[in-house]
């Protein structure tokens, strides 16, 4: 039976699971909702891409500071990179997604991102794929494992001369000119993805007022809030409650969720696979509702995730030496690569009307070094400190981050 409750949110520290949020508490932690959360999930995809993601958030979000993480640009690019690298690692990449063979990775792939996208005057959601390879590197019969695997995934491949510069203008056109850095450096070997979302929320946010965020170190600083009321959905654990904020996805079910630690609790105390998996489980399976009063500070930033950073993430899934020219050798001639990049660039930028989140994920080889009421009880909850978000549609993972000072960008 569904719950309704009463709850007065005020975010002055988010957690984004594409379903968002994080701050501090206002009331005793008494007087939180009875404990809600499921540990199992229902649909297998949700599974698949969910335990993906929480195993490792962990490891790309703990720095402390804001970071966006895209795990469903992630996987994709993974997915890609399973078509073109040595068999061993093409079964580990397989295995960590509980993959047969490679035709049960491309059907399904489909599937998910069928499902996935979107393109409305109220939401969009666009998954890209291109692989770029220069001649005097490839391998024999590089270009024929391309164009094969081609037909059954969906990539745009530039085979022969290109530059450097033409794939950060595709990078820059999927991304809708958000992402205008020279992501790519030579013009050797990239795969790259890019995820975009963008989707006005369903009931539109009100601005609030300026007022403190308080940071890691205890100091404050003025934030800017917004504010919404309404029936929504909770999400109440041991040590954090969530809100699920509604996008306008009238052919989805788009939300971002707010994830707000108890009161001497951390966002690191929630980055764990546990934490996340229960969050995005509970967020797949349970209904129970509030009346809520939310604010928010409005944020906007840039993160960028390093080679080291995305290759321990990928290690925590059972995929090893990803960083390794070795492992790309089915496209590439021995000895002509010697260092491997693997980054992951993201933005994302929360207001009144709505949300724009950009992920970039790419591997490139260089010569150089997220019923019925039964009864109500009232929250007030004020999100003023760190936080964490995940945005989610169908209950996929699109994004997940923090915000560790919503005024820096």
């Amino acid at each position: 039976m569904k719950k309704t409750i009463a709850i007065i949110v005020t975010i002055a520290s988010v957690i984004l699971l594409a379903t968002i949020g994080v701050g501090a508490y206002v009331i005793l932690k008494s007087d939180k909702p009875d404990k809600n959360v499921v540990t199992t999930y229902q649909d297998e995809n949700c599974k698949r891409i969910g335990e993906f993601t929480a195993k490792t958030a962990a490891t790309v979000l703990g720095s402390k500071e804001n970071v966006c993480y895209s795990p469903i640009s992630l996987y994709s690019l993974l997915c890609l990179a399973s078509e073109v690298t040595t068999d061993s690692t093409s079964k580990e990449i397989l295995d960590a997604f509980g993959y047969d063979e490679l035709k049960d990775m491309e059907n399904n792939h489909k599937y998910i991102f069928k499902e996935l996208e979107a393109d409305t005057a109220a939401i969009t959601f666009k998954n890209s794929n291109s692989l770029w390879l220069n001649d005097s590197f490839a391998n024999d019969g590089a270009k024929e494992l391309i164009n094969s695997f081609a037909e059954r995934f969906p990539i745009e491949s530039h085979l022969g001369d290109y530059t450097a510069e033409d794939a950060n203008l595709w990078i820059s056109e999927k991304t809708e000119g958000l992402v205008e850095d020279n992501i790519v450096k030579e013009n050797k070997f990239s795969i790259i993805n890019v995820a975009y979302f963008e989707s006005k929320w369903a009931d539109a946010f009100e601005y609030y007022k300026k007022d403190d965020f308080t940071l890691e170190n205890g100091k404050k600083v003025q934030a800017d809030y917004i504010k919404n009321e309404g029936e929504r959905i909770y999400i109440s654990g041991d040590d954090y409650i969530a809100i699920k904020e509604k996008y306008n996805d009238k052919q989805g079910d788009a939300n971002m969720i707010f994830i707000l630690p108890d009161k001497g609790k951390e966002i690191n105390d929630l980055l764990n696979k546990k934490t996340i998996n229960e969050i995005l489980a509970t967020s797949e399976n349970i209904i129970d509702k509030a009346d809520v009063t939310i604010k928010i500070p409005k944020f906007k930033y840039e993160s960028c995730l390093k080679t080291d950073k995305m290759t321990e993430a990928v290690e925590k899934i059972g995929i090893t030496n990803f960083d390794s020219a070795s492992v790309w050798e089915k496209l590439i001639k021995k000895n002509a690569i010697e260092d491997v990049e693997i980054i992951q660039q993201c933005s994302i930028a929360v207001d009144e009307k709505k949300t724009v989140a950009t992920g970039v994920t790419k591997v490139e080889m260089l010569t150089t070094g997220i019923e019925d009421e039964e009864e109500l009880i009232k929250l007030d909850i004020t999100f003023d400190r760190p936080f964490m978000y995940i945005v989610v549609r169908n209950d996929i993972p699109l994004f997940i981050g923090t915000v560790y000072n919503p005024t820096e960008g």
